[in-house]
């Protein structure tokens, strides 16, 4: 009867005529009441600002949908600065000309696009890109000498996955601007070779040339197919540009120049955003890199909507009453504390659950032990306490009647902190039995390796640990290695013959080596030759335990620079030091220094005289005087 009395009332006032004042109340009223449904129930409507009604039922708009995700394709065209080109273009001296490319290879920069785009703009976007470097011809960088050009040819490609992300201002109905940050992360294939290149008079153009000295030794004047002398040597011709023949540089995991995978921030990336219609979208990209600049095109399309609610007209407010709720029960929390049994060390990142609850989500500890649960009801609450270094273990906290957060101490059990040894001893032709193995560090154990020159050791504390293995007729040898709780440290170690001329001697005052430590070219790296040398010098340090500190020197020719010279034999001379740490001997016991070209032992003007120049030496500084 109440609802049908306020129906009769409201067309009453609908029909009744009104001054020109009263007018918008009218048509409010009127425009409410035709979305009146009196029979259904439904939130509590204010109409119009001017009534408070009974429980009605609202009337929406239809609803409308918003574009969230897009898939797409683009295509890029590359330019690196020229700084950047001259110092990648020594390996690769090309860069991607694009799809649109008029010369012998066509380079494409294509790729394919997911977007994510929320109705503010901000918009997230991955990517697959393929990039082609194809290259063959004549190169020389700017400002080098003529006779420097090379022939290049590369065939390196790069798959790359792109991630940005992108905000947008609307510059139109149809255009937006957007503007971001991105990175681009690629993995690089292929290899590129370069050969000494010379001009072609008849033909003017560059040609390689195929082998030294062909076709000729100078053209015009300059030398070019020059013979390399000696290409081992830092200042020999062809290990500069203009005298190499077949050269591959290959990529990092070949040893090469070349890296295998490149990360290029793209700080900033903008884009011209055109949409013509809601599902389609062009847009017109560039973005620069700390090596490229690129310019291109995407093609856009909608594939996945979301729908948006329409918004309730102003003539329509949705009231909600207050409900009058029953009072809350009485709760309380768990204020806990996991600390290791026995001890008041708190136990950090514990996984505390609740025991037959498994909808509530485990929490962890902080890193002073403390827990804070949600609120439960008076009575009993178990938790089920996990960690990796810690035995599984529960902990009942009690809430009282009255409610009220609990404390509660929670002590776990740690488990032992141990792990494994697993080794293995080898000789030139296999397993080595019955050699002494040493172990020295948290634990110190001697073992006898079996027929199949394995020894190993079950409750081993974690920590850094040194293995020196002896057997007679082979060089001594030590490995540090590392055992990690819980864990099996794997250890091989690779003994050597004793050579039947030794190739070390002690004197009074020097440990003379007959053979010379050789490095890679220009470089402080040890060759794999020189170690049975580096081993039969790290045994003689344990067998002399009388000699304490020994100046391992490094020296070159005087081919360089001197400063180039003294840097190269620090470095080299530091080199052998951390080789013969690692080996086992005391790093008290060893300092290195360089001394460059200043202490010849022969003329540098024959090639004899320079392989004797560069050399490694070992100065006995300080030695135990033998009693008297």
């Amino acid at each position: 009867m109440r609802r049908a009395l306020i129906g009769l009332i409201l067309t009453w006032l609908c029909s009744v005529p009104v001054s020109q004042a009263q007018q918008p109340f009218q048509r409010d009223l009127s425009l409410a009441s035709l979305r009146l449904h009196l029979p259904k129930m439904a939130p509590a409507v204010e109409i119009g600002g001017a009534i408070e009604g009974d429980q009605i039922e609202t009337v929406e708009g239809p609803r409308q949908t918003k574009k969230q995700w897009f898939l797409g394709a683009y295509w890029r065209h590359i330019w690196m600065p020229e700084i950047f080109q001259d110092i990648f273009a020594d390996e690769a001296p090309s860069v991607s000309t694009g799809l649109l490319d008029f010369g012998d290879s066509l380079d494409p920069n294509v790729g394919l696009l997911a977007t994510y785009r929320n109705e503010d703009g901000f918009s997230i976007i991955f990517g697959l890109g393929y990039t082609s470097y194809e290259f063959e011809g004549a190169y020389r960088p700017n400002d080098d000498e003529f006779q420097n050009t090379e022939w290049v040819k590369s065939d390196l490609e790069m798959w790359h996955g792109t991630f940005a992300v992108l905000w947008s201002t609307a510059l139109g109905d149809v255009v937006a601007l957007e503007y971001g940050l991105g990175i681009d992360l690629g993995l690089i294939f292929g290899d590129i070779t370069r050969w000494e290149a010379y001009w072609d008079r008849g033909d003017k153009e560059w040609r390689p040339c195929e082998r030294a000295g062909v076709p000729a030794t100078e053209t015009d004047g300059r030398p070019y197919c020059e013979e390399p002398s000696d290409p081992d040597l830092d200042s020999d011709p062809s290990n500069e540009m203009g005298a190499h023949y077949n050269v591959k540089v290959g990529r990092w995991s070949d040893d090469g120049d070349i890296p295998n995978i490149v990360p290029i921030p793209m700080i900033p990336q903008v884009a011209l955003r055109i949409a013509p219609v809601e599902e389609f979208v062009i847009k017109l990209e560039a973005g620069y890199g700390i090596m490229e600049f690129w310019a291109g095109l995407s093609v856009h399309g909608a594939i996945w909507t979301a729908p948006r609610a329409a918004a309730l007209p102003p003539e329509l407010r949705v009231v909600k009453r207050p409900d009058e709720l029953p009072p809350a029960p009485l709760t309380g929390r768990v204020n806990g504390l996991v600390v290791e049994q026995g001890t008041q060390t708190p136990v950090s990142n514990a996984a505390v659950a609740v025991a037959g609850r498994p909808e509530i989500e485990p929490i962890q500890t902080l890193d002073d032990g403390t827990f804070l649960s949600e609120a439960f009801e008076p009575g009993q609450v178990v938790f089920e306490i996990s960690h990796p270094d810690y035995q599984t273990s529960s902990c009942t906290a009690v809430i009282s009647q009255q409610g009220g957060d609990a404390n509660q101490v929670c002590p776990i059990v740690a488990l032992p902190r141990v792990g494994k040894i697993d080794g293995r001893v080898l000789g030139p032709r296999g397993p080595l039995a019955e050699a002494r193995v040493e172990i020295s560090g948290p634990l110190n154990q001697t073992f006898v390796s079996d027929e199949w020159g394995s020894f190993s050791y079950d409750q081993a504390p974690a920590g850094t640990y040194l293995a020196r293995v002896t057997k007679e007729g082979f060089i001594d040898r030590s490995k540090q290695f590392t055992v990690e709780v819980r864990e099996t440290a794997r250890v091989e170690i690779t003994l050597t013959e004793k050579p039947k001329l030794t190739m070390v001697t002690v004197e009074k005052e020097e440990i003379k080596i007959s053979q010379q430590i050789h490095f890679a070219t220009a470089s402080a790296k040890i060759k794999a030759s020189s170690f049975p040398l580096m081993n039969e010098i790290a045994s003689v340090f344990k067998s002399y335990a009388e000699i304490k500190l020994v100046e391992i020197q490094g020296h070159t020719d005087d081919r360089g620079s001197d400063s180039y010279n003294l840097g190269l034999s620090q470095r080299r001379a530091d080199s052998v030091r951390a080789w013969l740490v690692s080996a086992g001997v005391e790093p008290e016991r060893l300092e290195s220094k360089g001394y460059g070209e200043s202490l010849p032992l022969e003329s540098n003007r024959t090639k004899a005289g320079r392989a004797r120049n560069r050399r490694v030496q070992f100065i006995i500084k300080q030695r135990e005087e033998e009693p008297r």
